[in-house]
């Protein structure tokens, strides 16, 4: 048994209770073809990023399920021919998926992070081995100028702390 992750873009135009027993058919439809529901998580209804089907709004659904290889092709014929859907993906998921593990965040939007994964970041990380280590090369002018200042600095410590 594989797990999958299945992201749908569902009408627009149907009311919330349409929206909600089109979702239910289409969880039915998973168990139907022998798999298992793992998760689902509701996104509500969001802007498009491009027209799909002559529509800019769509509801947005993630549904995590399992079974075998042969199950995608029977939901992707199904999704085909089912009024309402506007647009699905079918992939693995990046990480496994415990049941009932998105279900805290089911209310609230999912962070940018949750969506796009994390961010790498194009400068890189100074921890403090590296940060001892490192040593940055100073301009010609800018070394002259550190050393007549440490020189005028260490003649004056030194008298400073004379008794």
């Amino acid at each position: 048994m594989r797990q999958y992750e299945n992201m749908l873009l569902l009408d627009s135009t149907l009311e919330e209770q349409e929206e909600k027993d089109l979702l239910g058919r289409l969880l039915a439809m998973v168990e139907r073809a022998g798999g298992r529901v793992l998760d689902t998580e509701s996104w509500g209804k969001r802007k498009c990023a491009y027209p799909v089907k002559k529509q800019t709004h769509a509801y947005y659904e993630l549904v995590w399920f399992e079974g075998d290889n042969s199950i995608v092709d029977e939901i992707r014929r199904q999704y085909r021919i089912t009024d309402g859907i506007l647009k699905y993906l079918i992939v693995k998921p990046t990480r496994p998926v415990v049941p009932g593990s998105a279900a805290e965040g089911r209310d609230a939007a999912p962070s940018r992070e949750a969506v796009e994964g994390p961010r790498r970041s194009s400068t890189p990380q100074v921890t403090e081995e590296t940060a001892s280590t490192a040593q940055v090369e100073a301009l010609p002018s800018e070394r002259e100028a550190q050393d007549s200042e440490e020189e005028t600095s260490g003649a004056e410590d030194e008298t400073s702390f004379s008794e």
